[in-house]
Protein backbone atom coordinates (compact mmCIF):
# COMPACT_ATOMS: atom_id res chain seq x y z
CA UNK A 1 0.00 0.00 0.00
CA UNK A 2 1.34 3.42 -0.82
CA UNK A 3 0.86 6.63 1.11
CA UNK A 4 -1.79 7.95 -1.28
CA UNK A 5 -4.14 5.19 -0.13
CA UNK A 6 -4.34 7.00 3.21
CA UNK A 7 -4.86 10.48 1.84
CA UNK A 8 -8.39 11.69 2.13
CA UNK A 9 -10.01 15.02 1.72
CA UNK A 10 -13.60 15.94 1.66
CA UNK A 11 -15.31 19.21 0.87
CA UNK A 12 -17.67 18.58 3.79
CA UNK A 13 -14.76 18.39 6.25
CA UNK A 14 -13.23 21.66 5.10
CA UNK A 15 -16.69 23.25 5.01
CA UNK A 16 -17.28 22.14 8.62
CA UNK A 17 -14.00 23.63 9.71
CA UNK A 18 -14.80 26.91 8.01
CA UNK A 19 -18.22 27.10 9.67
CA UNK A 20 -17.16 25.81 13.10
CA UNK A 21 -16.94 28.44 15.84
CA UNK A 22 -13.34 29.50 16.26
CA UNK A 23 -13.60 31.10 19.70
CA UNK A 24 -15.48 30.39 22.89
CA UNK A 25 -17.48 33.61 22.47
CA UNK A 26 -18.65 32.50 19.02
CA UNK A 27 -19.52 29.04 20.31
CA UNK A 28 -21.43 30.39 23.30
CA UNK A 29 -23.34 32.88 21.17
CA UNK A 30 -24.27 30.15 18.70
CA UNK A 31 -25.22 27.60 21.40
CA UNK A 32 -26.53 29.36 24.54
CA UNK A 33 -28.40 26.17 25.44
CA UNK A 34 -25.07 24.55 26.38
CA UNK A 35 -24.56 27.11 29.16
CA UNK A 36 -28.18 26.77 30.25
CA UNK A 37 -27.95 22.99 30.55
CA UNK A 38 -24.57 23.10 32.32
CA UNK A 39 -25.94 25.69 34.74
CA UNK A 40 -28.94 23.50 35.53
CA UNK A 41 -26.76 20.42 36.08
CA UNK A 42 -24.30 22.31 38.29
CA UNK A 43 -27.05 23.88 40.41
CA UNK A 44 -28.67 20.45 40.78
CA UNK A 45 -25.36 19.11 42.12
CA UNK A 46 -25.02 22.01 44.59
CA UNK A 47 -28.59 21.52 45.82
CA UNK A 48 -27.71 17.84 46.38
CA UNK A 49 -24.89 18.94 48.70
CA UNK A 50 -21.88 18.85 46.40
CA UNK A 51 -19.25 21.48 47.20
CA UNK A 52 -16.89 20.51 44.35
CA UNK A 53 -18.00 19.64 40.84
CA UNK A 54 -16.03 18.31 37.89
CA UNK A 55 -16.82 20.19 34.68
CA UNK A 56 -15.75 17.18 32.60
CA UNK A 57 -18.33 15.09 34.47
CA UNK A 58 -21.05 17.62 33.65
CA UNK A 59 -19.83 17.83 30.05
CA UNK A 60 -20.07 14.06 29.58
CA UNK A 61 -23.46 13.97 31.25
CA UNK A 62 -24.61 16.69 28.88
CA UNK A 63 -23.40 14.59 25.94
CA UNK A 64 -25.11 11.46 27.22
CA UNK A 65 -28.38 12.72 28.70
CA UNK A 66 -29.15 15.82 26.64
CA UNK A 67 -28.30 15.46 22.97
CA UNK A 68 -28.45 18.98 21.58
CA UNK A 69 -29.28 20.03 18.05
CA UNK A 70 -28.94 23.32 16.24
CA UNK A 71 -30.54 23.94 12.86
CA UNK A 72 -31.24 20.23 12.59
CA UNK A 73 -27.67 19.10 13.27
CA UNK A 74 -26.12 17.68 16.42
CA UNK A 75 -24.25 20.26 18.50
CA UNK A 76 -20.64 19.16 18.91
CA UNK A 77 -19.38 19.56 22.47
CA UNK A 78 -15.72 20.41 22.04
CA UNK A 79 -13.68 19.62 25.16
CA UNK A 80 -11.69 22.82 24.59
CA UNK A 81 -14.59 24.85 25.98
CA UNK A 82 -14.95 23.13 29.38
CA UNK A 83 -12.54 25.44 31.21
CA UNK A 84 -14.27 28.48 29.72
CA UNK A 85 -17.69 27.26 30.86
CA UNK A 86 -16.49 26.52 34.39
CA UNK A 87 -15.11 30.07 34.67
CA UNK A 88 -18.22 31.61 33.15
CA UNK A 89 -20.54 29.69 35.48
CA UNK A 90 -18.53 30.68 38.57
CA UNK A 91 -18.44 34.32 37.47
CA UNK A 92 -22.15 34.57 36.69
CA UNK A 93 -23.77 32.27 39.23
CA UNK A 94 -23.20 33.15 42.92
CA UNK A 95 -24.23 29.63 44.03
CA UNK A 96 -21.46 28.17 41.86
CA UNK A 97 -18.53 30.30 43.02
CA UNK A 98 -15.47 28.13 43.67
CA UNK A 99 -17.18 24.80 42.96
CA UNK A 100 -14.92 24.06 39.99
CA UNK A 101 -11.18 23.66 40.28
CA UNK A 102 -9.53 25.79 37.63
CA UNK A 103 -5.93 26.20 36.65
CA UNK A 104 -4.35 29.17 34.92
CA UNK A 105 -5.29 29.21 31.26
CA UNK A 106 -2.56 28.79 28.72
CA UNK A 107 -2.76 31.08 25.75
CA UNK A 108 -1.15 30.48 22.42
CA UNK A 109 0.94 33.12 20.82
CA UNK A 110 1.23 33.53 17.07
CA UNK A 111 2.40 30.38 15.35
Amino acid sequence: MNQSAFEWSSPSVSRFRASAPQTFAEYHQRHPEVYDRLRALALEAVRAGRTRIGMKQLWERLRWDYPLTWEGEEVKLNNNWTSHYSRKLMAQEPALRNVFEVRPMRTRGPA
